[in-house]
């Protein structure tokens, strides 16, 4: 069978590439229907065509009785499963650039094994890293690592805005998602790698030893936490620590890329100073030349 590299139906070179978009989502000769997402859409598809042309559904349908029809839920989102049926059936990876948000496309394109598309997902990823999907990408990062392009993202973006984090509502609201606080106690060895990356404590390229989700793992809802072995929970008050010191630590590091012009200033300013308390001695010259303030004066 096609493995997960190829993914895929006929090329655009096949003979009768219009028997294949026939196909694609149609109810004639479908002995598969998925229920996708919280409204379980039903979708139509062929098993011979998802276990030939994708690793995952291959798995999943190989030690299925023959005859009748299989019913499969998926909580993934309806777009998501017809982008991903849209690459089995006819190499079109547009769900890349069609489907959001990007953190789950890039969950699905490893959930489902789709090899040829995961660096690109995750680099989609990546570019759309914001404060309103940070704890959804962190946790999606807990399942699948990926090469950690998302991780780096993840990183670099609190390094840039921990102090908005702070004043955000998603530190501590339990609307869609999760909180930060919340993905930093449930994820808390993720988390700590992360933030350490923001500090720049740690090199962002060293890889972590973290295993990959197994298939069973992927499809039990019930499992919530995190794959790695957690040490302790992370308490609000360490998650706040932690942020501050992140904004604290590179504040330091800009300030010290401007030290030697500090510097300069801090021997201008002291100058100055002495200039002014000789000037003010009884029957010393008035000499000094009006300068403006520099930055460095109180």
């Amino acid at each position: 069978f096609a493995t997960g590299k190829m993914g895929s139906g006929p090329s655009s070179s096949s003979p009768r590439p219009s028997a294949w978009e026939n196909l694609l989502f149609s109810s004639m000769n479908s002995d598969v229907y998925l229920l996708c997402g919280e409204s379980e859409e039903k979708i139509h598809a062929h098993r011979c065509v998802l276990g030939a042309g994708n690793t995952y559904f291959h798995k999943r349908f190989s030690g299925l009785k023959k005859g009748g029809k299989i019913k499969y839920i998926l909580p993934d989102s309806p777009d998501i499963v017809k982008g991903l049926l849209k690459f089995i059936y006819l190499g079109d990876s547009s769900m890349l650039d069609s489907c959001k948000p990007e953190w789950e496309v890039y969950g699905a394109t490893h959930k489902f094994e789709l090899d040829t598309l995961q660096e690109r997902a995750e680099r989609k990823a990546a570019q759309s890293v914001s404060l309103e999907n940070l704890r959804d990408s962190i946790v999606i990062l807990d399942t699948f690592p990926g090469k950690g392009i998302l991780l780096n993202a993840c990183a670099k973006f609190i390094k840039h805005n921990s102090l908005l984090i702070l004043q955000s509502p998603v530190m501590e609201d339990e609307g869609p998602g999760c909180s930060i606080l919340e993905v930093a106690e449930t994820h808390s060895k993720l988390w700590r790698r992360v933030i350490r990356i923001a500090m720049g404590e740690i090199d962002p390229d060293l890889p972590s030893r973290r295993r990959r989700r197994s298939v069973a793992d992927i499809d039990n809802k019930e499992e919530v936490g995190s794959l790695n072995e957690q040490v302790g929970g992370t308490n609000p008050s360490d998650v706040r620590d932690e942020l501050i010191a992140a904004s604290t630590k590179n504040g330091n590091l800009r300030k010290d890329e401007g030290e030697d012009d500090s510097k300069d200033q801090g021997m201008r300013h002291a100058s100055e100073t002495k200039q002014e308390q000789c000037d003010d001695e009884p029957g010393a010259k008035r000499s000094r030349v009006e300068s403006p303030t520099t930055i460095g004066q109180p």
